[in-house]
């Protein structure tokens, strides 16, 4: 780590990802391909060639397959949507939260609506 942040350089000592981050976490543990990582904006993923596929831009995301085997909640200014394993947000963070039994509910006050695969 520099005065910068964190980054990763590969077997040759050729920097793949800038080092810009606070936080990278291990490859796989949340996506098969992506690593986790963080920066003064917020969570996102970067792939192994240091693409950032999700923009750092969450505060909180969860594991793929917690509440939809290809979905992760995320969670941005304390709202809840969802991003999909390519990376795309498919449910804008819009609800306080989230509720899973035999279907999955954004949840506003006492408002519930059910959240369908787009």
């Amino acid at each position: 780590m520099n005065d910068e942040g964190l980054g990763f350089i590969n077997s040759s000592g050729k920097e793949i990802v800038q080092p810009k981050y606070k936080r990278i976490e291990k490859f796989g543990e949340n996506h098969p391909a992506w690593a986790l990582v963080m920066n003064d904006e917020g969570l996102g993923f970067i792939n192994s060639l240091g693409k950032e596929i999700v923009p750092t831009k969450y505060n909180e995301i969860e594991k793929f397959g917690e509440l939809h085997p290809e979905w992760a909640l995320v969670k941005k200014d304390d709202l809840c949507g969802f991003i999909n394993t390519s990376g795309k947000e498919i449910v804008n963070p819009q609800y306080e939260k989230i509720e899973s039994g035999e279907k999955i509910e954004g949840v506003n006050g006492n408002k519930k609506s059910e959240i369908k695969k787009p």
